[in-house]
């Protein structure tokens, strides 16, 4: 957690590669940018921040949960099919699950093995993992545990 330090500028974390946690939220951030470096990324919060526009392409496709509430960037055209289309991955937007979001049948994975890929980065995704981590087939209730979490330690902060 790096909340609430008068961070304006998000840099220097290419030398975290397995970062798989940030939270800048509260800070004075203005721009998403230098996270795609960040290939383990799975959370990210950067809500309570001053991001007026927000560019999906400078988000890790590995994201599964993203806050950005309390920006303006949340009030774009679009941003909520912006966000979700460059984010294939992601289970929870802004403290709301993604509706679209649900466990992958085995059966239905089975079947797009035979199936060429298109991309291998589908491949690669990595599951929920870490300090934060569920089995197998539990991820909501990781993103659950999360945002509980995050909310009840953001509330002590205040």
């Amino acid at each position: 957690f790096i909340f609430q330090n008068q961070i304006e500028t998000i840099e220097n974390l290419s030398c975290l590669p397995n970062l798989r946690f940030l939270s800048l939220a509260g800070n004075l951030v203005r721009v998403v940018e230098n996270l795609q470096d960040l290939r383990q990324l799975q959370f990210l919060d950067l809500s309570q921040n001053r991001i007026e526009t927000l560019d999906p392409d400078e988000l890790p496709w590995t994201l599964l949960i993203l806050n950005l509430s309390g920006n303006r960037c949340t009030h774009q055209n679009s941003y909520r099919e912006l966000v979700l289309g460059a984010l294939p991955h992601l289970m929870k937007l802004d403290t709301q699950l993604v509706p679209s979001w649900r466990d992958p049948d085995p059966a239905e994975e089975e079947e797009g093995a035979s199936d060429d890929s298109d991309s291998e980065e589908d491949d690669d995704v990595p599951e929920l993992t870490g300090p934060f981590c569920a089995d197998k087939g539990d991820q909501a209730a990781a993103v659950s545990y999360m945002t509980r979490f995050c909310s009840w330690y953001m509330s002590k902060s205040r």
